[in-house]
């Protein structure tokens, strides 16, 4: 049985696209609960999965993170993007996809993230919540998933107005490859803001994709 019904042309659901970019340039670089930035690629790369894309067409590097500290800094990047993925599906599900991110190998920080998100039901976001700076009404799609993004790479805390505080901290039980010793284990790896929070606001641009199609003939 079919779940549900729409008329063409009056009301269709169509996917709405927005390009999200993240500029980590200014992140911090350390080797601490600070550093990794924002990253969908954690320290077990392969050549047909999570491998490094050392340009963006077809380079691919499987060297992996060459200390256990860099080892824990990839981790926490991953776990920065994966709390992006979380809060960009608050208030309704979305699909994520186009992403592109260059890393040299596993010792690399990235310096900018792109991704594709896509909603259907946006009926749900809500758009009645206020930024960083305490002022700025978050009235549109594109500002509301701004403001998503930047909690996610806050570690999923609500940015307060105080752009100097890294407020952000996650905590999980997570696996990791440790180089020193060429084992992985189970450890408690903690992820902190890279960043004060007006920064990550700043570092981060989301665009409405406005030419796709909803029926296309066309192969690609």
């Amino acid at each position: 049985m079919p779940v549900g019904f729409t008329n063409s042309g009056i009301d269709a659901r169509v996917l709405k696209h927005f390009r999200v970019t993240i500029d980590s340039t200014n992140y911090m670089t350390e080797e601490g609960t600070r550093g990794g930035a924002v990253t969908p690629n954690g320290n077990f790369p392969t050549t047909d999965k999570y491998f490094y894309s050392t340009n963006l067409t077809g380079g691919k590097s499987v060297t992996r993170a060459t200390t256990d500290a860099k080892a824990l800094n990839r981790e926490r990047g991953l776990m920065r993007f994966e709390q992006v993925v979380k809060n960009l599906q608050l208030n309704s599900n979305c699909e994520i996809f186009d992403i592109e991110i260059v890393e040299a190998n596993g010792d690399a920080q990235t310096v900018k993230l792109e991704f594709t998100v896509a909603y259907e039901d946006t009926d749900s976001i809500d758009l009645t919540t206020t930024s960083i700076d305490g002022s700025t009404a978050m009235n549109t799609l594109a500002l509301r998933i701004k403001e998503l993004v930047a909690q996610g790479v806050n570690c999923g805390t609500a940015i307060s107005n105080d752009s100097t505080v890294a407020s952000g901290t996650i905590t999980e039980l997570r696996s990791v490859f440790r180089p020193a010793t060429s084992d992985t284990v189970v450890t408690s790896v903690t992820a902190q803001s890279p960043t004060d929070t007006g920064e990550i606001f700043d570092s981060i641009t989301v665009a409405q994709i406005t030419t796709t199609k909803l029926v296309s003939g066309e192969d690609s």
